[in-house]
This record gives C-alpha cells, sequence and structure tokens, in this order.
C-alpha cells in the first residue's frame, strides 16, 4: 500500500491529524534510511542513469544500471520501467521503493563493485530478489526494509557467511516502520506504537523485534494480538529502556492483547517490562495464569476481585512458588 500523496495530506480534515504526522514521521525514516547508504565511489565506467520518467525514453548500451526511485517515486509506475531495467548485470546505484510488480529483473545474479549502493524499501508485492556477487575487497551498502512478502533468508545468510553485515537487511516476510497499516504483518520491526492508528488490528502479528509502548493514551484496552509469541528488543545508546512499557493510561481497563506472549528476549541491559499508573487495568481471570502476568503483571489486581483477594492469593501463588 503507498504513503498517502501530497494532495491527499494536505485535504485530510483536523480529525484526521494524525495521518499527516504519520507521514512525516515515514519520510523522516525514509531520510534516515537512505542517508545511512552514502558510501563512497570509485566506479568511473559507463552506466545508464534513470532518476526521472523522461530517463526511460533515453536509448543506453550499458550493462550497468544507476536508478534511484527516490526522486520521483512515480517512475516505477511507468510499464517501460521493467524493460529498462529487466536486463541490466551490474547496479552502481539501485534505489527501489513503491513498486508494484513481484520481481524487478530476470537476472538471477546481479553484480555489485566498490561503492554499489541497494536500497530496497517499500514495496508490498515484491517476491523475489536476486542473488548478488561482488569480491571480497569490494565496499558497498545494502539495505531492505517494509516488504512484506519477501523472503529475505538466502541473502541475510549469504551475508553472514561472508563476513557482512545484515543489520539492514529485514528479516524474512516482516513489516517495517514505513508501514501503512499492520493487519497482514506476520513479523515486525521496530517500535511497536499501541494508540497508533496503523496498529488497531493485529491479528496476524507473530513475532516483534522492537519494543511495545503505550504511555498516556486514551485507550481501553490494547489491541488484539491473538498470535503474538516473541518481542525481541535490543537497546541502544539513548533509548527507551523497557522492551514493553504500559504507563499514566488513565482509561485502561485491559492489556490481554498481551498475555499470550511467550518469549520476551531482552539485549544491551535492557530491562523487560513496566506496567504502572493505570488506574482502571485489571487482568481478566481467564489470563490470571499465562507466564506473561506471572512474570510481569502479578501486581496487577484480577478483574472481579477486591485488593485483598488478590494479595492474599499472590501470597499463596509466591509460597507453592518457593517451595
Amino acid at each position: 500500500m503507498r504513503s498517502p500523496n501530497k494532495e491527499a495530506v494536505t485535504s485530510l480534515s483536523l480529525s484526521d491529524k494524525t495521518w499527516s504526522l504519520m507521514e512525516v514521521m515515514q519520510q523522516l525514516v525514509v531520510v534516515i534510511f537512505f542517508a545511512k547508504l552514502s558510501v563512497q565511489r570509485d566506479y568511473n565506467g559507463p552506466m545508464c542513469h534513470v532518476s526521472h520518467p523522461e530517463d526511460l525514453k533515453t536509448p543506453c548500451n550499458s550493462t550497468v544500471l544507476f536508478m534511484t526511485s527516490y526522486q520521483d517515486q512515480s517512475i516505477v509506475d511507468y510499464p517501460e520501467f521493467y524493460d529498462y531495467v529487466k536486463d541490466m548485470e551490474e547496479y552502481d546505484t539501485f534505489h527501489l521503493r513503491f513498486y508494484l510488480l513481484e520481481r524487478f529483473t530476470e537476472k538471477e545474479v546481479i553484480r555489485l563493485h566498490n561503492g554499489s549502493d541497494i536500497a530496497i524499501m517499500d514495496n508490498d508485492d515484491l517476491i523475489h530478489i536476486p542473488k548478488f556477487e561482488w569480491d571480497e575487497d569490494d565496499h558497498f551498502e545494502i539495505a531492505l526494509a517494509n516488504n512484506p512478502k519477501l523472503d529475505t533468508s538466502e541473502l541475510r545468510t549469504t551475508l553472514k557467511n561472508r563476513n557482512r553485515s545484515t543489520a539492514n537487511v529485514q528479516r524474512p516476510f516482516s513489516c517495517g516502520e514505513t508501514r501503512i497499516i499492520s493487519d497482514q504483518c506476520r513479523i515486525i520491526e521496530g517500535t511497536l506504537l499501541l494508540d497508533d492508528t496503523r496498529n488497531t488490528r493485529m491479528l496476524n502479528l507473530e513475532e516483534l523485534y522492537g519494543r511495545i509502548s503505550l504511555v498516556n493514551s486514551q485507550l481501553e484496552s490494547v489491541p488484539a494480538m491473538p498470535h503474538l509469541r516473541k518481542v525481541e528488543y535490543t537497546k541502544i545508546e539513548n533509548s527507551e529502556p523497557y522492551a514493553i512499557k504500559i504507563v499514566n493510561n488513565t482509561r485502561l481497563k485491559s492489556i490481554g492483547g498481551l498475555t499470550k506472549i511467550e518469549e520476551l528476549v531482552v539485549v544491551s541491559h535492557t530491562k523487560s517490562v513496566l506496567i504502572r499508573d493505570n488506574p482502571k487495568l485489571c487482568i481478566e481471570p481467564e489470563d490470571a495464569a499465562t507466564d506473561f502476568v506471572k512474570k510481569y503483571a502479578s501486581h496487577v489486581m484480577v478483574c472481579g476481585k477486591s485488593r485483598a483477594m488478590n494479595d492474599v492469593e499472590q501470597s499463596f501463588g509466591m509460597f507453592f512458588f518457593l517451595l
């Protein structure tokens, strides 16, 4: 799904201003994403340059491609685009975003060289990418994000086996920070803000590689996530210390959407879970025995029970645990 265009954003009503803010945040993520890919270039051979639709009409005899759809995203909508790039054998620059087809090349292998810059992002229907080859002393950047139908397993394995970083290469079939909606996502990479309008439906979500946050919201319950079993969060410098933070939500009554989490992996001095200052929150009786509640929310009262009874049951539970 494409991001709202400029005209759509400017025509939004005040009640929809969250979308405008989301668009700004998404564009910031994109700018940071592409800024990370700047590498020193030393390739001086002939190349086919494609960054605007009119470039598709210019004949080029080289098999080395310099292509970016970031300057003019409409370029990928032209029928001539696929025919132009499908037979290229080597990429100097390849920035592909908002592409609508399942593949962009008929080559099984694409050559990279020193200084190559590859970024493949926000392509909802992309299911095939070629293998990449390079010389051992070549330095290049390669990044993939938010291509939810793309299996990146082989690429990640190849990079690891050749001692190259996979930090900027998405996990297989994962949605990223720039997704428009989370409804079809099985895996999400990045921060999951539970009161974000993108995240009202997450019935297919199974794994999150990032943190969960619900702070100062007006939600009465967290979104349903019946299949979410794993959360893995690696703290980086100056980032949020908690993997899951549910704090100061004055109307929140239920966190049932989190109670099916079975595996919480925290890395680099990350703290695990903080749940506090949610005055109406209680735990549904059917969730009280889950591992998540026992480990991280045992201090929250069970719905329908008095505080005194809740404290007694917790004390007995701790007694038998110690036995």
